[in-house]
């Protein structure tokens, strides 16, 4: 989430007004960054092979596709060896990726007999998160498909990968491993803001040389370089640890700031210890406890995503290259189909909106059938020096919010057309006060997977409520932890970057195609309406809407995957504002705000 959004996030800013049609910008600014971005190409010279995922830490697996080859024509025994690969690497769906650990297991699958090479890609999901693609090549003549499984005392408790990493030390199971994770990134944008940064962003605390009308660019770059490792202390236990050192850096304007910034501070800095047994039955034990700074997150971020901010003095306010909370104490355990976790999470916020919040929770997942997935999860704030502001004006503390959702996810079988449907309802209340603020979203969607381009369509109506001042009771949606990217929870490139989630009613029609399987293509209609024309707790000083009507936003985003370690993106946004801003803002608003961005990103 960016630090915009996290701003917006903590309480909404203003309403939308008119527009005119123009929706393109006069200039060509944007050119330079092409050329800045081009300049990135080169960095991406042929290593070691990785995931083609955009920021694969963390990412929710959506299914496993494990291809062998090698045994053609002998079903039985390739049915086998699928399960003992599962079984070696812990492949099932639910789980987050994890880079580190995933290169550690597939450098233990290489060495089991009959397994003559393994190598893995990774691509987004169609529900949000990713899909893993293991491809195994098994020893010519070999009979080893049929043979017991490794001993289930050694599996490691995560999924593989392909070699990515520099390997500085492998003997047995102890792995050290040098990561490395950078991009360089271009934004435009033109009559941000609406073209009105002035009262737009009047009390904004992170403010520092604000953006005047018509267009302007900032050039930005990140680089992140850690050690990681894992040792066994047992046969069935193991120990682990990571940290990483990120400069982050931009020039030019952006949405805040025109003043060049450099920062450097540690991303990862944790430790762990993980554990667990697979039998030959298929039932799997798996636990892992671990703390210190990690990133952390449930689901695609409806609850719990942005755990640290970026720009202000850090930097990148739009590629938000930091995610590790402060402090992640995280305890987890999976049987079967079942996974429980218990954490505390201490946000890395920016020092000019720290609030101090800590968050404590719970989450369960059963994944009932292989397309099915039922999840709880329960959160509470013990700390925070956040307030809600009452129709009356008075002000209550965060401190005390306890958080109640329910989500699930049917999805079509891997590779295969089919009906897509997720939902996730959540209320809010509070321990010290009446409090009733609920959120909630429905998406369904269909998958062409066996047509041309392998398009899938969906729509989401999504809810936050907002406070109805005629009710003794509050019931504006705090958005805590809420958001990853606009392309789950920050709600509109630029649109989010107003009013926050909170408050707010959005419809969105999402297409996406696939042209070549290295290229992906996503376009969005976003329209957006108020929940209550009470906009108290919003950043602006409008505290009552004149309209319900927000605006609309167009996104289109295109990836292209040149090296299975890296990719380049570009996107654009074109944001239409409301009846309620202009009305606020004392007249209609002539033009749209247009934004572009694009980078490259490497990672080994």
């Amino acid at each position: 989430m960016t630090a915009a959004g996290a701003v917006a996030g903590a309480g909404e800013l203003r309403a939308r007004g008119q527009a005119s049609t123009r929706w393109l910008p006069a200039r060509a600014a944007w050119l330079p960054g092409l050329l800045w971005t081009c300049l990135a190409l080169p960095l991406a010279a042929p290593v070691a092979a990785q995931g083609i995922a955009w920021e694969e830490d963390g990412q929710r697996i959506e299914s496993v596709e494990i291809r062998v080859t090698g045994l053609e024509g002998d079903p039985r025994r390739e049915a086998l060896l699928v399960d003992r690969v599962r079984r070696t690497l812990g492949l099932y769906p639910t789980g987050e990726f994890d880079r580190f650990f995933a290169e550690a297991n597939l450098g233990r699958l290489r060495r089991l007999p009959g397994i003559e090479a393994a190598s893995y890609a990774v691509r987004g999901g169609p529900a949000g998160g990713v899909v893993v693609e293991v491809d195994v090549t098994a020893t010519a003549g070999t009979a080893a498909a049929g043979a017991p499984a490794a001993p289930a005392s050694r599996g490691l408790l995560v999924p593989g990968s392909d070699a990515g990493l520099p390997t500085l030390y492998e003997r047995d199971d102890t792995l050290l491993k040098f990561g490395l994770t950078s991009a360089v990134n271009f934004n435009f944008n033109d009559d941000a803001w609406y073209g009105r940064p002035g009262p737009l962003l009047d009390g904004n605390p992170l403010v520092n040389g604000p953006p005047g009308r018509g267009s302007f660019t900032e050039r930005s770059a990140f680089f992140d370089a850690g050690l990681y490792g894992i040792t066994p202390v047992t046969d069935a236990v193991y120990v682990y640890g990571g940290a990483s050192y990120l400069v982050s850096g931009s020039t030019g304007q952006d949405l805040f700031e025109s003043r060049d910034r450099l920062h450097g501070a540690f991303e990862d800095a944790y430790a762990g210890m993980v554990g667990g047994f697979t039998r030959e039955n298929g039932e799997r034990l798996t636990w892992n406890v671990s703390g210190g700074r990690k990133k952390f997150s449930i689901g695609d971020g409806f609850l719990v995503g942005a755990t640290s901010g970026s720009g202000s003095g850090r930097a990148m306010i739009n590629y938000s290259p930091r995610w590790a909370a402060d402090r992640l104490w995280l305890a987890e355990a999976r049987w079967n189909i079942v996974r429980a976790q218990l954490f505390s999470i201490d946000p890395d916020e920016l020092p000019e909106i720290d609030t101090s919040t800590r968050v404590r929770g719970a989450n369960v997942e059963v994944q009932w059938t292989p397309r099915l997935l039922l999840a709880a999860t329960h959160l509470r704030v013990p700390e925070s020096e956040q307030r809600y502001f009452l129709a009356d004006f008075s002000a209550r503390s965060r401190e005390g919010l306890r958080v109640y959702g329910a989500r699930f996810e049917w999805q079509p079988p891997p590779a295969r057309p089919g009906p897509l449907l997720r939902g996730e309802y959540a209320q809010q209340r509070h321990a010290d006060f009446a409090m009733r603020a609920v959120g909630g979203w429905l998406q369904a969607g269909w998958s062409f997977a066996d047509t041309r381009w392998k398009p899938l369509l969906s729509y989401r109506y999504a809810s936050l409520s907002g406070d109805d001042p005629r009710t003794a009771r509050y019931e504006r949606w705090d958005p805590l932890l809420m958001g990853i990217s606009p392309w789950d929870w920050v709600q509109g490139m630029n649109h989010g970057k107003v009013f926050g989630n909170a408050n707010r009613i959005s419809h969105r029609l999402q297409v996406e195609i696939r042209p070549r399987p290295d290229v992906q293509l996503i376009s969005q209609y976003w329209e957006f309406r108020a929940d209550e024309r009470n906009n108290i707790g919003g950043l602006g000083v409008v505290t009552t809407l004149a309209s319900t009507d927000l605006g609309s936003e167009v996104n289109l985003m295109g990836r292209w995957f040149f090296r299975r370690n890296a990719f380049f993106q570009a996107q654009v946004a074109l944001t239409q504002p409301g009846a309620a801003l202009s009305t606020a803002l004392g007249g209609p608003i002539e033009k749209p705000w247009v934004f572009f961005n694009t980078f490259v990103r490497v990672s080994f």
